[in-house]
């Protein structure tokens, strides 16, 4: 069940948007065999109607560093090269999905996979771009099962520069 909190119709009420998502709650029955009151002694709210840091803790997790490394290799990755579709512009699609269960596997593996997969892939579109290959870049699913950001990954600029100019 999705419950939408009007703020502006709780502001015309007078009370909180927690109060309001808590009137709704009880409106739909979901709320029966909880009062306010344990929301307090839970310590998942204060006496002013707020949150509580445990409680956002708890309810909103923030993503660590590896998993925002993960999206932001993800989103680097070029989604289309001419007619070609390399990867789903969402993150929450079938590629995003087999993407992230791949780079957990190869983080347990290897913890500082994600800035290696970041530098791989940046030299990669460095040279593709240089070289007038683009075309040639691999669908995002085949770039993480092979593991070619490994390629890559250890080429420093002027190496990159200097293959270039060789092809």
């Amino acid at each position: 069940m999705i419950l939408t909190i009007d703020t502006d119709e709780a502001a015309n009420l007078g009370i909180t948007p927690v109060e309001y998502a808590y009137l709704q709650c009880k409106k739909y029955n979901l709320a029966n065999d909880l009062d306010i009151e344990t929301l307090f002694e839970l310590g998942l709210m204060n006496t002013d109607g707020d949150l509580t840091s445990h409680c956002e803790q708890l309810m909103f997790p923030k993503a660590d560093d590896a998993t925002m490394l993960f999206v932001r290799v993800y989103d680097l990755y070029p989604h289309k090269i001419g007619n070609r579709v390399l990867k789903a512009k969402s993150i929450d699609s079938g590629d995003g999905k087999h993407c992230l269960t791949k780079y957990r596997i190869y983080q347990r593996q290897d913890v500082n996979i994600g800035a290696k997969m970041m530098k791989g892939l940046q030299n990669e579109i460095l040279l593709r771009k240089k070289g007038n290959n683009e075309a040639f870049f691999q669908d995002i699913r085949t770039w993480f099962n092979q593991q070619t950001w490994d390629k890559y990954a250890d080429l420093d600029i002027q190496d990159t520069q200097e293959r270039v100019e060789r092809v």
